[in-house]
């Protein structure tokens, strides 16, 4: 349920085109995924790596289409 959400407002904000906002907003997908393992090891582990790498998540979708292209595969995963 809580995917879902993130992905109708994946969409929102891709037409919006703020980066921030999109990375954001595929940040806290990434991270209702690791949560919903409810594996502690998991995300102890990712979370350091996660926010170090913040700044290549927002390059990657930088790339036109790249945002959109993210979105369909959580779409695709029906990870929601």
């Amino acid at each position: 349920r809580s995917q879902k959400r993130n992905v109708t407002s994946g969409e929102t904000v891709i037409r919006g085109g703020n980066i921030k906002e999109i990375v954001k907003c595929e940040t806290q997908f990434h991270e209702i995924t690791y949560k919903a393992t409810k594996s502690n090891v998991l995300l102890e582990t990712i979370s350091p790596l996660v926010d170090k790498f913040q700044w290549f998540r927002g390059l990657a979708l930088s790339v036109p289409g790249a945002a959109s292209s993210s979105l369909a595969q959580h779409k695709n995963a029906g990870a929601y």
